[in-house]
């Protein structure tokens, strides 16, 4: 992902790394929430008063009017006002549009709580929506609206460490702890040594803890051994595992039920959310 504006370092009790830059291709043209946002542990105070609307957005072919809508968050505004994947952006506040750059600038001049007129391309027929616009939220809720509940995008990668093979369908029947990080995040390290507790505690009732890292090979092992982990580690140097799982800040952790499900995903350093992710596995454990 190319352009990554301005990090915020966090401290406690919620912490994360800058972002990655992955190597992997550059998504579609995303509103102000989620261009930005996800390269975030949290969003400024500044941009804590963006407007939000919600939605991923897709230039049309030349001969096509308008933006396509090609997905739409669950819990958002554009959801709320009945917006759905597929839908043609038309014209925003009565402005006509016909590239993502026009609504990004339109959606960045409005003000969270702001009712804007939206014209749009509904199953083919013309429709006007209105929507109430909302606050700029978290990278980990933005993750969460995203993910949780649905089934885990393709896992894959190159071995580092363990013996199961970095697929889902190798790990179904087992309670997964997916992390993301980086051998050069200093709040990556601070929750190795958490993650190897809870392998060891968790390991022998059906728990896998399984890092992604996007460095090459050695520079991974190096870091391993260093660190002394023993929770399974592959490497993504391609960066499309972490971008299928949107993971552009590090540590992020997904966890998985025995089905595949993501069922909670946590961002950076927080002993409050550590707490809760033991109570989570021992729910986890406990379901069929």
């Amino acid at each position: 992902m190319s352009g990554l504006p301005r990090l915020a370092w966090l401290s406690l009790p919620m912490a994360a790394c800058a972002p990655v830059a992955a190597p992997a291709p550059a998504p579609p043209a995303r509103d102000v929430a989620l261009s930005a946002a996800l390269l975030r542990a949290e969003p400024t105070a500044s941009e804590r008063e963006r407007a939000w609307l919600g939605v991923s957005l897709e230039a049309q072919p030349r001969d096509r009017a308008g933006v396509r809508l090609s997905g739409v968050l669950r819990g958002s505004p554009a959801a709320a006002a009945g917006l759905v994947a597929g839908d043609v952006l038309l014209s925003v506040a009565g402005r006509s549009v016909q590239r993502p750059a026009q609504v990004l600038q339109l959606l960045g001049a409005a003000r969270p709580g702001e009712r804007l007129s939206l014209g749009v391309l509904h199953a083919g027929r013309p429709r006007l929506v209105r929507v109430t616009l909302g606050r700029f939220p978290e990278t980990e809720e933005l993750l969460q609206r995203s993910y949780v509940g649905q089934p885990a995008p393709r896992l894959e990668g190159k071995v580092v460490q363990g013996t199961l093979e970095p697929r889902l369908a190798a790990l179904r029947g087992r309670v997964v702890v997916l992390e993301f990080w980086a051998t050069w995040c200093r709040v990556c390290q601070l929750l190795a040594p958490r993650l190897d507790a809870l392998q060891a505690r968790w390991g022998p009732e059906g728990v896998v803890v399984l890092g992604v890292a996007q460095e090459p090979f050695p520079v991974v092992a190096a870091s391993v051994a260093a660190q002394r982990l023993s929770f399974g580690v592959v490497t993504d140097e391609s960066g499309d595992t972490a971008g299928r799982y949107g993971a552009f800040v590090v540590p992020s952790l997904y966890v998985l039920d025995r089905h595949g499900i993501v069922r909670d995903v946590l961002v950076g350093y927080s002993e409050a959310r550590l707490r809760q992710l033991d109570g989570l596995l021992l729910e986890l454990l406990r379901e069929p």
